[in-house]
């Protein structure tokens, strides 16, 4: 937890409230959030009012997610009464917490992820072979569609190197649009070209993002574009797409795709890897 040691949390112990360092908080502590307060543990929340959290480190949402007393789910990452460590209270504030639940959770560091909320891509599979993310591929085009981050629009942002321009949306969206930009350089007027008509955002019960396009290549049907958990996607393909050719996506290509699922897995670099 070396890189909070610079924040302070504060706590209601045995009736007096005191700021300590978040490595001290114990069981039975309650402990007050306010609006811009990184989540010092992880909580039960007793009392709220307006409260939403920003878990896209977690699950990926883009959106802030509501935050309230009630159970709701059997998922922890889904139930509306918890949060966790290293997420950030959004909107207004939280009067106070209660139950404060042993944290054995060992956080670990990915490239800037949890500290500054960045993610690059690194690696991808394409045409049944992991390559370093340096060339222009098919992919762009669903990459760019499928996506809902957006770079900051004014003078100053768009005169910065593309890695250093400052963005709209969560940190794997945000690395996606980056790597688009430098193959396809303008996403958004390709974007403007292929119109959105309507999208399911991604969230921690549905586990995919999917967007309906019109398209300017004289074809009139639509076009839609999913992406999301590997087991999500999986199940809803039939066919796989390798060397400029549609083929059945059959048992041999699933047990491709697992190959190099688990190589991507063992990079040394933490960084996004797109599959």
């Amino acid at each position: 937890m070396e890189s909070f040691k610079y924040l302070q949390a504060c706590v209601v112990r045995h009736g007096e409230s005191r700021n300590i360092n978040p490595n001290k908080i114990v069981v039975g502590d309650i402990v007050e959030i306010h609006r811009g307060n990184r989540i010092p543990a992880d909580i039960r929340i007793i009392r709220a009012h307006g409260l939403k959290v920003d878990n896209s480190s977690l699950t990926g949402e883009s959106e802030p997610q509501a935050r309230r007393i009630e159970y709701t789910s059997d998922d922890i990452l889904e139930t509306r009464n918890l949060t966790f460590f290293g997420t950030f209270a959004v909107e207004k504030n939280l009067e106070a917490i209660e139950t404060v639940g042993s944290t054995t959770v060992i956080c670990a560091d990915k490239t800037g992820t949890l500290t500054q909320n960045q993610m690059s891509v690194a690696h991808m599979w394409f045409d049944n072979h992991i390559i370093d993310c340096d060339i222009d591929n098919a992919l762009a085009r669903y990459a760019s569609l499928c996506n809902t981050a957006t770079f900051k629009d004014n003078p100053s942002n768009r005169s910065r190197p593309i890695i250093q321009r400052e963005c709209e949306g969560d940190a794997s969206e945000i690395a996606i649009l980056k790597y688009m930009e430098a193959i396809i350089s303008n996403v958004s007027h390709y974007r403007s070209k292929n119109a959105k008509i309507c999208e399911v955002q991604f969230s921690s019960s549905n586990r995919y993002q999917l967007s309906i396009h019109s398209t300017y290549d004289q074809d009139e049907r639509y076009l839609l574009v999913m992406k999301g958990a590997s087991k999500t996607i999986l199940k809803n393909c039939a066919t796989i797409y390798v060397d400029g050719c549609e083929i059945e996506f059959n048992k041999f290509w699933k047990r491709q795709y697992e190959a190099a699922f688990n190589e991507l897995s063992k990079k040394k670099k933490k960084k996004l890897n797109f599959i």
